[in-house]
């Protein structure tokens, strides 16, 4: 989703005439009063993605998100809760959202958007309930869609527990389990984010952990990755 700044709201019109400066997006369908029907259906790589929200009785005010990635603390949300513009995939893949493929879609046109529509404030990864600051976005998302590393502090961005652990937030949304760094590892902050920043990136990109496993962390040392007796996460012990 893309928040925009208080009293701001893009319409239909300025929201299409910014994507047709896209070599990639493509808008393939456009509804007989599109003000009022409040979406628009667009073309990625031959997947269709819809765009909804500028629609004059439309209800797309949205609550504060629980984390926020780009801004300080109390300056990335205004008083009161901002208009936004949702983008989701169409119809036939509505069951294949975590899929890293159909996600590009997503974000290419979230890259678009947000650099094109001026008042934007942040942009909003639900699965994760994080605000991004637009220009982290940006090029942080541009550079995965460049062929660069995929940025998972943007997908699952982990943050303190109350016992001092770490945990991932929207990690679940790709593989069912969230990332759980153990206290005993966090003594030391600055390993245990860089410790967390690459099993995020191995986590997303393969199947959930069932059995316990060894890898070794930044710091040359054995560590030990076990799924938890429910199976939602992903706890990392000293191996």
């Amino acid at each position: 989703m893309l928040a925009f700044a208080e009293g701001a709201k893009a319409d239909a019109a300025t929201v299409l005439t910014a994507l047709e400066a896209s070599e990639r997006i493509f808008v393939s369908h456009v509804p007989d009063a599109i003000e009022h029907a409040g979406w628009a259906e667009l073309l990625v790589d031959g997947l269709t993605y819809d765009i909804s929200g500028f629609g004059v009785d439309a209800e797309t005010r949205i609550a504060r998100p629980r984390h926020h990635f780009g801004y300080s603390d109390t300056d990335y949300w205004p008083d009161s809760l901002p208009d936004t513009l949702a983008i989701s995939l169409g119809p036939h893949l509505r069951n294949a959202s975590s899929h890293l493929p159909i996600l590009r879609g997503i974000m290419e046109i979230g890259v678009a958007l947000s650099a094109a529509l001026p008042d934007v404030i942040a942009v909003i990864w639900r699965p994760a309930e994080l605000a991004i600051e637009p220009g982290h976005f940006q090029s942080d998302m541009a550079r995965w869609l460049d062929g660069g590393t995929l940025p998972a502090q943007l997908l699952a961005p982990v943050n303190s527990s109350l016992d001092g652990g770490l945990q991932s937030t929207g990690l679940a949304h790709f593989t069912g389990q969230e990332l759980r760094i153990e206290p005993e590892l966090t003594e030391d902050r600055d390993y245990a984010m860089r410790l967390a920043s690459r099993l995020l990136g191995q986590l997303l990109l393969s199947p959930p952990v069932s059995s316990v496993e060894q890898v070794i962390g930044p710091d040359g040392n054995a560590l030990r990755l076990e799924p938890s007796r429910n199976g939602k996460f992903v706890r990392v012990w000293r191996g």
